[in-house]
């Protein structure tokens, strides 16, 4: 028989807090005796069942919220490992002993949650990450004599929580000492969670299934779910898969919920958390504008704890444009025709056409991107962007940073495999040079199904803009349309002769020279002569006016010779 105690100043006890009857938790409090049972892993070390002195029937187990309680034995009886600091001896059987669990020796037993301290009287044994302080740090006594079974003591003052009564007919603000809200600020699918510099508007109601289900105020056809990686994004309300039971620390009305920690209903030990940051002393912290927030080992920490507040009511925004639907979308059939890629603002283009170098949006007509789509498959096909800026080129992405850019033609390379679906323009045929080929296109990624981007904002981009792939959303940056080239030929037949396009002259290249910079020579070149015929007219004009001046016309009087000196 064996007292279990703390190791704080005055060794506060272990015991029970409805006596030795079964649901009864072990909190910090009036001492109950414990037998510890010992027996062998398969690895030879040692390893304890606990079970109560006063009713031997009854050991204890793990509640799925971690706490510790009294359960019968062989229905959810738990194992446990333990390691002392100091040799152990008869009567202290063991000192500075951390507990824990034999089936993941990572998790260790903890008294409270009082920043690493032994704890107060009340606070009930939890299961939590080893962080090897006071909270997890024990000792064990042996009792010579047997003392009389403990009576029930009245229940313990448990720390103060609540469930937040969430209006519902009213819009809440979510925060983690700053706001929570949308990437890109982009109410719309697939769009993650952030820590953010403007707030995202929630509704929080009861899900029939337990907990609650969290849905954008402005877009109420979308709800917060968990992703493959453990992040929450927004997606269609029939597909949300994740709830939340809230537990605060304070409830009110306007404030509706403070010091609160959010765990996954499905898997209470999983709570939601901002970021991945940490102090110099490794404590993590409540994260930074643009950290994601996902799901995470319930810590209780500043990064799970969040508040919510109460809004005046407002008339939710119409909600933003989706992208067509699939029955609306087509494939377009460019026909081997040279085009060029453009949005409402800005074009694809390069600083030069070479190999390894990155794409930029721009508005330099020398700078401009004249690229053959190669179609490949039926009846949802992949294209293959060749450049006709240079010879042998295609438009890749790169692997680490979704970056568009210019690489060796690979047509069996997925990261140079795009897909197109436009709203108009896909049957094909002849299109003038200039001509609109095609119009609110979306291009992804056929390995990744990320969308191409340009800039960072929703906005169209402008020159200078990157190009690169990301998470598709129905937003400027990532609608383009095509654009036939002003010289290559284009409709039925075009381009059949690999990569030699027709210059301005109407010749064939076989170089690939960039039909811009031939159309900027011809400019140049007829300026010169303009530039040439002009000093011949200037020269004439001088030679008239010395003639005058001279007397050359003598028959009229009213002309004089002029001397420098009249100057």
């Amino acid at each position: 028989m064996f007292v279990w105690a703390t190791t704080s100043v005055f060794s506060e006890f272990i015991g029970l807090s409805d006596g030795a009857k079964s649901g009864s938790g072990l909190i910090k409090a009036t001492t109950a005796p414990f037998l510890f049972s010992q027996t062998t892993s398969g690895t030879g070390s040692p390893l304890y069942s606990i079970s109560s002195f006063d009713n031997p029937s009854l050991v204890v187990g793990l509640r799925a919220n971690g706490s510790l309680f009294l359960t019968p034995q062989g229905s959810s009886a738990t194992q446990f490992e333990i390691s002392c600091n100091t040799s152990c001896g008869e009567s202290l059987v063991g000192d500075g002993c951390f507990v824990t669990l034999a089936s993941n020796p990572k998790f260790c037993i903890q008294v409270g949650d009082r920043n690493g301290s032994a704890g107060a009287q009340g606070d009930a044994l939890t299961i939590r990450q080893c962080v090897k302080n006071d909270s997890q740090r024990f000792n064990f006594f042996t009792i010579d004599e047997p003392i009389p079974p403990s009576k029930p003591s009245p229940p313990p003052p448990q720390p103060s929580q609540c469930t937040p009564q969430f209006p519902t007919d009213e819009p809440v603000d979510w925060n983690n000492s700053e706001a929570i809200g949308f990437y890109d600020d982009a109410v719309q699918s697939n769009t993650l969670l952030i820590k953010a510099n403007t707030a995202g508007i929630f509704q929080f109601r009861n899900a029939t299934r337990g907990g609650y289900e969290i849905t954008s105020w402005d877009n109420p056809s979308l709800g917060v779910s968990q992703r493959a990686d453990n992040k929450l994004f927004l997606t269609n309300k029939e597909n949300i898969n994740a709830r939340f039971f809230i537990e605060c620390g304070e409830c009110g009305q306007f404030t509706v919920g403070d010091n609160c920690f959010m765990h996954l209903s499905d898997n209470p030990k999983l709570c939601v958390q901002v970021g991945d940051r940490k102090d110099a002393s490794g404590n993590p912290t409540r994260g930074a504008i643009g950290d994601t927030l996902h799901l995470s080992e319930c810590r209780r920490d500043d990064s799970q704890r969040f508040n919510y507040f109460r809004r005046p009511k407002i008339t939710p925004r119409p909600p933003q444009p989706q992208p067509p639907s699939s029955a609306n979308v087509c494939h377009p059939n460019f026909e081997f025709a040279g085009v060029r890629v453009a949005n409402s603002a800005v074009y694809w283009g390069a600083l030069q056409f070479a190999e390894d170098v990155d794409l930029l949006a721009n508005t330099d007509f020398n700078k401009r991107m004249e690229i053959r789509f190669e179609q490949t498959g039926s009846p949802k096909p992949f294209y293959v962007a060749k450049s006709l800026n240079g010879s042998d080129l295609a438009v890749g992405i790169r692997r680490d940073n979704g970056v568009l850019f210019l690489t060796k033609q690979n047509a069996s390379d997925p990261y140079q495999q795009f897909e197109i679906d436009c709203i108009r323009g896909c049957p094909g045929g002849n299109v003038g040079g200039g001509g609109l080929a095609a119009d609110g296109c979306k291009i992804r990624s056929a390995f990744t199904t990320w969308c191409v981007q340009v800039g960072h904002a929703q906005s169209a981009g402008r020159a200078g803009d990157p190009i690169f792939t990301n998470l598709c959303a129905d937003i400027d940056a990532q609608r383009f349309n095509f654009l036939t080239s002003p010289f290559a030929p284009v409709g039925r037949g075009a381009g059949q002769n690999g990569d030699k396009t027709l210059t301005v002259a109407g010749a064939v290249s076989d170089d690939s020279d960039d039909n811009d910079g031939k159309l900027s020579t011809l400019l140049r070149n007829s300026y010169i002569v303009v530039g040439l015929l002009g000093v011949v007219l200037i020269m004439l004009l001088m030679l008239i006016i010395i003639a005058v001046a001279k007397g050359a016309f003598k028959g009229k009087g009213k002309y004089k010779s002029v001397s420098k000196h009249d100057y």
